[in-house]
């Protein structure tokens, strides 16, 4: 979804902008091509601003769109038309956003699964350390 996305991305912005804590705030928030945020509806990072873990969640976000070579986004353009073009557009997010955001999907998680939990545990740890590259979407 790009509106996970836009809220881990715009931090940096609110950090800046919004005083005090985010649960606190009267308002929703806002940002640029999104629905605007419920204080309540923020990640679990953002909750209190003194906890570490914001820190670091906010290390990734400054970095994600500057740092990496694009971003890959688990929906498609017609689901999500506001959010991805105002992304891909808007004056704002282009001072945070520097690479390209490109959608996939939909992706879903089938029902079951095809393999035993026990056969894909056995193949894993007769790999060499080291030597498997896990990627979830």
């Amino acid at each position: 979804c790009a509106w996970p996305l836009s809220l881990l991305l715009y931090t940096p912005i609110l950090d800046k902008e919004v005083e005090g804590e985010y649960l606190d705030q009267k308002e929703p928030l806002k940002i640029p091509g999104c629905k605007p945020v419920r204080p309540d509806d923020v990640a679990k990072p953002m909750m209190n601003r003194k906890d570490p873990e914001y820190e670091s969640f906010l290390s990734i976000a400054s970095e994600i769109g500057v740092m990496s070579d694009g971003i890959l986004v688990n929906t498609w353009e017609d689901l999500e038309p506001t959010s991805l073009k105002a992304m891909r557009e808007d004056p704002e997010w282009k001072q945070i956003l520097k690479v390209p955001v490109y959608t996939f999907g939909p992706m879903i998680r089938p029902g079951g699964s095809s393999s035993p939990r026990g056969e894909v545990l056995g193949w894993l740890d007769m790999q060499p350390n080291a030597s498997v590259i896990y990627i979830s979407f």
